[in-house]
């Protein structure tokens, strides 16, 4: 694997394209200390031997991820056929403070991924370190490994996507020192259940000896004595193993209720205990499933994001589609036009989604009309091709820029504009006072030839045949 060590954002995690869902779907975490609204990235596939296939460039807009986030997109390859692996190059990032950050000549690390595989030593590991733990850290040639599987320079003393310094990490987290504390956890475990075991004989014993001969007080005495020693084993193994479990129920409750945001809280504190991996996945695939049928944008937004986080779970890729193109349909409705934009631009060819960006254009380009500026709406025309009557909205947004340019006295756009017009209304009227205008204006400049040349022009346009 290789990377780029001086890049402010990091591939965290990605998904590849199936039949199914042709687009590559990204995660990427946030390592600055700004906002991060755009990435331009080069997406570099290669076949089974290694052979360069092909490279695909994007610049991904429309972000909002703050220091420390993640944050996702898609992108729909060119191709996809005999494709084994990836790299996705960072080449620039923009920032909301106006800086950019640009790849520079500094040379891509290779690295080796230190991830176990699920499993026991994975757990193990996990309850030393954390629930973000995916291996032990290594020192690698070109860099050292965190335990989080985050690749840094050897220079630096702090990882920098978890911030755990480095050598409290290879003393804590490290494969001997993970399993001499595991040990001690099992040791002390078999301990107590031993302890527990052997009190509750020598009590059993000690009564039957004594059975016959105690006062019936001494024996409720004794009774009472068992009885508070079985409830302190029983408070020790609830302590010890108890107290995960009910705080799982009481989770799984909140989840089956609906409570999605208490439950995700829930599970994300159990730390990787049981299956709170895939219930964290269900609480998001659960609440999107409650969002995408509101009539609201907001919640339409959120559910789409679950659903794109989700990747290919369950029914998510499908899902995100069909949602966010309810979301465009919403965002349009509401006169949103660059929020609609976005959502159908991002669909591609999901069923009429390219049809609706033209539909949102147009209407965007007719409001831009009928709040005067022609400059902008000429442009979305212009783009629209034969799209409805874009075509012959043009010459009339001509008239008004060449109209609004010659009240401001600029008469050289006013000439073109007005000429570009053709018979729209008075146009033909207001370029030959366009035409006038500038002719006296080279004179007054000093450009006879040219003010002569207008003059002509005109007095051969005002000669009868």
């Amino acid at each position: 694997m290789k990377i780029d060590l001086t890049c402010p954002v990091e591939l965290w995690q990605y998904t590849t394209p199936t039949q199914e869902h042709p687009e590559c779907g990204f995660v990427l975490n946030n390592l600055s200390d700004k906002v991060v609204i755009s990435v331009q990235t080069t997406l570099v596939c290669y076949a089974e031997d290694g052979e360069l296939l092909f490279r695909q460039v994007e610049r991904v807009q429309g972000l909002h991820a703050g220091a420390g986030e993640r944050f996702n997109f898609t992108l729909l390859t060119s191709q996809w056929e005999g494709v084994k692996t990836i790299d996705l190059v960072i080449e620039k990032v923009w920032f909301d403070d106006t800086t950019i950050w640009r790849r520079g000549s500094a040379p891509l690390k290779e690295y080796r991924s230190n991830a176990l595989p699920p499993g026991r030593k994975l757990d193990r590991l996990r309850f030393v370190a954390g629930a973000d733990a995916v291996g032990y850290p290594q020192e690698q040639e070109n860099v050292w490994v965190c335990v989080c599987g985050r690749a840094n320079d050897l220079h630096n003393d702090r990882c920098c996507r978890c911030e755990r310094k480095r050598e409290t990490v290879f003393a804590a987290c490290s494969q001997a020192n993970v399993e001499q504390l595991n040990a001690v956890h099992d040791q002390m475990m078999d301990d107590t259940a031993r302890a527990a075991l052997e009190e509750a004989s020598r009590l059993t014993e000690e009564r039957e000896k004594n059975k016959h001969r105690l006062s019936r007080k001494a024996r409720v005495f004794r009774r009472v004595t068992i009885l508070t020693l079985v409830a302190a084993a029983l408070v020790a193994a609830t302590l010890l193993w108890g107290v995960p479990a009910l705080k799982y129920a009481r989770a799984t409750s909140m989840l089956e209720n609906g409570e999605y945001d208490e439950a995700r809280a829930a599970f994300t504190a159990l730390n990787g205990y049981a299956d709170t991996a895939k219930k964290l996945l269900q609480c998001d695939y659960l609440q999107a499933g409650s969002l995408e049928d509101s009539d609201t944008a907001e919640d339409l937004r959120v559910a789409a994001d679950l659903y794109k986080n989700l990747g290919t779970y369950e029914e998510s890729a499908e899902r995100y589609q069909k949602t966010l193109y309810r979301l465009g349909e919403t965002l349009l409705a509401a006169e949103n036009f660059d929020g609609a934009a976005e959502a159908f631009q991002t669909l591609g060819d999901y069923g009429d989604s390219a049809q609706q960006l033209q539909e949102t254009e147009y209407r965007q380009a007719v409001k831009l009309t009928e709040s005067g500026n022609y400059v902008a709406a000429r442009i979305f025309f212009e783009d629209l091709g034969d799209y409805r009557d874009a075509a012959q909205q043009l010459p009339v947004c001509d008239y008004y820029i060449g109209k609004n340019a010659l009240e401001q006295e600029n008469y050289e756009t006013a000439v073109a504009r007005l000429t570009a017009a053709g018979d729209t209304q008075d146009a033909a009227e207001l370029l030959k006072q366009a035409s006038y205008q500038l002719a006296q204006q080279r004179q007054e400049e000093g450009e006879y030839e040219a003010a002569g040349n207008r003059t002509c022009r005109r007095a051969i346009m005002r000669t009868p045949p």
